[in-house]
């Protein structure tokens, strides 16, 4: 997880920075500061990572995103990187107009997209799990059967954060014109079961990465949805086979050895 740092200006960040910081980056340095701004903006999720860094006697990673590219993620699902992260709760240092504002759009996309997946009658639980799954869909660190992931992920982040769910997510299933019923006591919530209207409803809220991929909304229900699910994992897949490789080069050879066993271990 981590820390995702949003900056004005990439160059003149990491200019900055490895003046300040030199200790963070690995041997992709010496190639400086510009040719770290394009491999960031121009590759996988548009993040350069620094993981392993030592602060307090504790480990942290940190991800340098510049607010175009974080903007531009969270409204469109160009990469479906940064804004999947942010379909879950998380920790806002400083909070920003213009970002939350495009938070809020990005929440809406997940829950819209993921009521698409669940039948009509369902529950929060249900939701937060398939939300969560999103942005896991088609990605090559849950390969072959997760290898290199805890299996349990997507579960133990809904389990152990399940009030920040609620609190994330209730005023929005609320407002939702997909919901018909919702019982905020127990979790439980029915969909509108009229095919078309839920249809036209789903393809109201879409971001466009995804809208200009599906099939009309004429189609079948089932074809639509399955076609939703297929589109986000095609983008989710892309996104993190470039971004690991990018992992890899950024963090350097002995680091990327230690992220990778790490990531073993849980999964064993």
């Amino acid at each position: 997880s981590g820390w995702r740092v949003v900056v004005e200006d990439s160059l003149d960040w990491h200019e900055k920075n490895i003046n300040l910081n030199k200790s963070h980056y690995s041997c992709v340095q010496i190639l400086g500061p510009k040719a770290i701004t394009k491999l960031q903006e121009n590759f996988g999720g548009k993040l350069y990572f620094n993981p392993f860094v030592s602060l307090d006697n504790q480990i942290y990673k940190y991800g340098v995103i510049s607010s175009k590219h974080f903007i531009e993620d969270l409204t469109t699902w160009d990469t479906m990187y940064i804004s999947g992260r942010l379909q879950k709760p998380v920790q806002i240092i400083q909070p920003n107009a213009e970002y939350d504002k495009a938070i809020a759009t990005n929440l809406g996309f997940a829950l819209n997209c993921s009521l698409a997946l669940l039948p009509l009658q369902s529950t929060t639980k249900n939701l937060f799990q398939t939300i969560t799954s999103l942005s896991y869909l088609g990605d090559i660190r849950m390969a072959f059967g997760g290898l290199g992931e805890d299996p349990k992920k997507i579960s133990n982040i809904v389990e152990n954060n399940f009030d920040n769910f609620k609190t994330l997510y209730t005023p929005l299933i609320k407002q939702s014109n997909l919901i018909s019923h919702f019982s905020e006591s127990d979790g439980h919530f029915s969909q509108i079961s009229e095919s078309q209207i839920r249809l036209n409803r789903i393809f109201e809220n879409l971001p466009s990465s995804i809208l200009k991929s599906l099939p009309s909304n004429s189609l079948g229900e089932t074809q639509v949805c399955e076609s939703i699910r297929k589109e986000i994992s095609k983008l989710v897949g892309k996104s993190s086979r470039s971004q690991s490789i990018k992992g890899i080069i950024t963090a350097g050879g002995f680091k990327s050895i230690q992220y990778i066993s790490q990531k073993v271990e849980k999964a064993i």
